[in-house]
C-alpha cells in the first residue's frame, strides 16, 4: 500500500491506485475511502490472480510476490 498513488479527480472524489497491478483501483469521498477500498480491492485481486487465473504478480520494489507452494498431502 505505500506504493499506492491517488488522485483528485474533478467531482471531488479519490481514485487510487497501485502501479504495475493492472486493472486494480479504487475510488472514495476521501482519500482514506479510496485507501479502504483499494485495500478490499487488492484482497480480491490477489485471490483471482494468485488462485483463478495463475497471472504472473508484479514485483513491488525488492519484494517478489509468487503463489503459495502446495504440499503433498
Amino acid at each position: 500500500m505505500r506504493k499506492a498513488e491517488y488522485e483528485k479527480l474533478d467531482d471531488g472524489t479519490f481514485f487510487a491506485r497501485i502501479p504495475g497491478f493492472e486493472g486494480l483501483w479504487a475510488n472514495g469521498a476521501t482519500v482514506e475511502d479510496a485507501r479502504n477500498e483499494l485495500y478490499e480491492a487488492l484482497d480480491g485481486w490477489l485471490y483471482v490472480n494468485l488462485f483463478v487465473s495463475k497471472t504472473p504478480l508484479p514485483d513491488v520494489g525488492d519484494l517478489r510476490l509468487e503463489p503459495p507452494r502446495r504440499t503433498a498431502s
